[in-house]
């Protein structure tokens, strides 16, 4: 009878383990990758020379990490990219842009961003990434929940609106600010393998995948003086003072496996050896 009933239980357990392993990874489809990049880098970051990546001209999509500033709502843009085939005048367009990072001090700089995740990329910026336009389920974190808070907003069908927001001017993203660890959002995502927007073609996103996603602060979100300008020239006139200017940018971030997916991975892996573990 006790041989049976080992028997018995052996079984079940071997139906318990291959339900759980079922069950990751059914769950890895359902929520397929977490998206995590570091918020600091946004301002920190920016490349040093122009660079020559594209046959026809340096632009937005092939910056490895481009950046743009402009007042609100006319420009001139300043940028950390250089397009050849409309070339403004150098080094004073690039050194604007700079020259207003430099000059960001305590209490100053961008207070709040966000990230729109669409069916559709875009690919000015060199995105890929795209969702499901229906049935889509994002989250989104933040590492210092007490000093930048997060929202995702349902802007339209497929299209999903990811905002942090710093609690205090303490944590304004600005050169030299304060480390606040790092970001993350979490969904099903796609590769936009034929740049059209999302269709039955494209590639699900898949762990250690990196990923380019495109962040904007809008007017409002920026916060600084005009008084406070770096030691590069020129500093532009045309901005009047805080909260008028728009700020675009890109970062490459790097796709890991979402957090409950992967416990129900490693849970499932346990339980298929864990009668083997058992005494007899």
């Amino acid at each position: 009878m006790r041989k049976v009933g080992k028997e018995g239980e052996m079984k079940r357990f071997i139906f318990l383990a291959v339900g759980v392993f079922l069950l990751s990874l059914f769950s890895q489809n359902v929520y397929a990758v977490t998206i995590k990049f570091d918020p600091n880098d946004l301002i920190d970051l920016y490349p040093a020379t122009y660079g020559d990546e594209d046959a026809y001209g340096e632009n937005k999509a092939t910056q490895v990490n481009a950046r743009e500033l402009y007042p609100y709502p006319s420009g001139p843009a300043y940028t950390t990219f250089y397009d050849p085939a409309n070339p403004p005048t150098q080094p004073d367009y690039y050194n604007t842009y700079l020259n207003w990072r430099d000059g960001l001090s305590a209490g100053e700089g961008i207070k709040s961003f966000s990230t729109v995740i669409s069916y559709i990329a875009n690919s000015e910026w060199g995105a890929k990434l795209v969702c499901p336009d229906s049935g889509t389920d994002i989250s989104a974190f933040s590492d210092t929940e007490s000093k930048w808070t997060v929202t995702v907003s349902t802007l339209s069908t497929g299209n999903y609106s990811i905002s942090w927001s710093a609690t205090s001017s303490d944590y304004y993203l600005r050169p030299g600010g304060e480390d606040i660890g790092e970001f993350s959002f979490t969904g099903d995502f796609y590769w936009d393998v034929d740049e059209n927007g999302y269709d039955a073609d494209d590639i699900l996103v898949e762990p250690g995948d990196i990923l380019r996603t495109i962040f904007i602060a809008f007017p409002g979100n920026l916060n600084f003086d005009d008084e406070g300008w770096g030691t590069r020239v020129p500093a532009d006139p045309a901005f009047a003072g805080e909260d008028a200017e728009l700020f675009y940018g890109v970062l490459d971030a790097q796709a890991i496996p979402e957090a409950s997916t992967f416990i129900m991975y490693i849970m499932g892996i346990f339980s298929l050896f864990f009668p083997f573990f058992r005494r007899p």
